[in-house]
């Protein structure tokens, strides 16, 4: 039981009426910090305990409650509804030694203590092991405190020797038949304020964590009115907008994609993305739209109200309340590319935004076997850019220089594509030849035949060509080709 403050309670507690009085001046002259209204929670354990600071326990010796290099003021005790508490001010750090007596911790298996704080956002426990004056080891745990109400933090001491679980993952504690030091620390830096108390080993287990009242919420996508869509990705509150966070699995090859979040009950804003269409725009998409600050592209995004207890499943299509995907407004466009200069053709695609930059995606068919392969598309409104593709020269090398070429940073081969613009239901026919924005590809350029050339040919196979050239000396020139044997003089 916790001590009433009354004088003479036990010999170590004479002074606390004086103690009491001075506090009290203290507050009178508004220069006392916010402090706790009850005392520390009694401790529950009954099982073996090295106590470094309770009136539940006899303590063990403590060479300091602040050491010299410590960066903090306070230390001293002051009663809390009777009890002893110490407290501390301006911390960044501070340090606790017991090298007169180093603790063998060794068969307990949790650290207590209770902490009450009005400011500190992470509270921070080192244990720090010792051989005499030489240091062994070390590990520190943080943790996040509730403000301006008691903490009981019951860390097992297995934490401290944990990589995943220490602040730095190259100092954990290995052993602890020597512990010498314990060190508080936490943030804000330099301006932290907390009380302790109930601070000691024991051999009882950490009690069970509080029972979680996370709910599963699936959140699915229908994107069956999109051909082509990558890297689907849930957006909301609960991940900061960040759609690296949380990508979606398409479910049984629906075009529907799904993941299921633990979220907390609470209200919760979120919006769909993909790479082809980034964000969301949920302008005029229902009723489920609200302003969202967070939100990208918009300020607008879907709440969901999550309650205990209540697991959910909502399906959305594409920029609307509604369950299913809304088919975007499209044009037939006619793809056509001239290829008759090359004697050998295989695979030739379009490939552009409207499929992913997909080459497999649109393949093209010969048209009657004069070397112009087309495929119709069924392609969404705005601007769409595109290029061809054929397996001997893989995607174009296109030329910014063009009239019909822009920069588009998903193409491949050089972020350059030719662009149209498509309105809906007004379908289009195009042709253009390999790595031009002509309608078809230039002829190869013709050989001029010499002019005054005279051929002569004998019976031993030999062809005799003769021509005039611009000569001072009006000299006849001669190139003599062997037909039978293929050389020339």
């Amino acid at each position: 039981m916790k001590t009433t403050n009354t004088l003479f309670v036990s010999p170590k507690k004479w002074f606390r009426p004086l103690a009491t009085a001075c506090l009290a001046l203290f507050l009178f002259m508004g220069q006392a910090a916010a402090q706790p209204d009850e005392a520390a929670p009694d401790p529950s354990c009954d099982q073996e305990v090295i106590s470094l600071f309770s009136d539940a326990y006899t303590d063990v010796p403590v060479d300091t409650w602040l050491t010299p290099w410590s960066s903090a003021t306070g230390g001293g005790i002051i009663p809390i509804a009777g009890n002893d508490t110490r407290f501390y001010q301006n911390v960044d750090f501070l340090g606790i030694e017991m090298f007169g007596t180093p603790i063998d911790a060794t068969a307990m298996t949790t650290f207590n203590v209770d902490v009450w704080t009005p400011n500190m956002t992470v509270f921070r426990v080192k244990l720090v092991e010792f051989d005499g004056a030489t240091f062994v080891t070390e590990g520190e745990i943080a943790l996040t405190p509730t403000q301006s109400g008691w903490n009981t933090f019951s860390i097992a001491l297995a934490d401290f020797a944990n990589p995943a679980l220490v602040t730095n993952p190259a100092f954990t504690l290995t052993s602890r038949s020597g512990l010498s030091q314990l060190i508080f620390s936490g943030l804000p830096t330099g301006t932290g304020e907390f009380y302790v108390d109930n601070i000691y080993f024991s051999d009882c287990a950490p009690p069970p964590p509080p029972p979680s009242t996370e709910v599963e919420v699936e959140f699915c996508i229908d994107l069956n009115c999109f051909p082509v869509s990558d890297a689907v990705a849930l957006a909301g509150s609960f991940n900061n907008f960040n759609p690296g966070a949380d990508f979606l699995m398409q479910d049984m090859g629906n075009r529907i994609y799904c993941k299921t979040l633990e979220l907390d009950p609470g209200a919760y804003d979120f919006k769909f993305f993909f790479a082809q269409e980034q964000f969301e725009d949920l302008n005029g998409a229902g009723a489920c739209v609200v302003s969202s600050p967070g939100a990208p592209t918009d300020g607008l995004a879907r709440r969901i109200t999550v309650e205990e207890g209540m697991p959910q499943s909502v399906t959305f299509g594409w920029e609307t309340c509604e369950d299913n995907c809304p088919p975007p407004p499209t044009a037939d466009i006619e793809f056509c590319l001239d290829l008759s200069p090359f004697s050998v053709v295989d695979a030739p695609a379009v490939a552009g935004t409207f499929n992913g930059f997909n080459p497999g995606a649109d393949f093209l068919m010969e048209d009657m076997g004069n070397g112009i392969y087309c495929k119709t598309v069924t392609v969404p409104a705005g601007e769409q850019d595109f290029m061809f593709f054929f397996a001997q020269e893989q995607f174009e090398d296109l030329d910014i220089t063009e009239d019909c070429i822009e920069n588009s940073p998903t193409a491949p081969n050089g972020g350059l594509a030719r662009r149209i613009t498509v309105v809906q239901d007004v379908p289009q026919s195009l042709i253009y030849g390999w790595e031009t924005c002509a309608a078809s590809n230039p002829p190869a350029p013709s050989c001029p035949a010499p002019e005054n050339v005279t051929v002569s040919y004998n019976c031993d196979g030999v062809v005799v060509l003769d021509w005039d050239i611009d000569d001072p000396y009006n000299r006849v020139q001669n190139y003599t080709v062997d037909i039978e044997n293929g050389n020339q003089p």
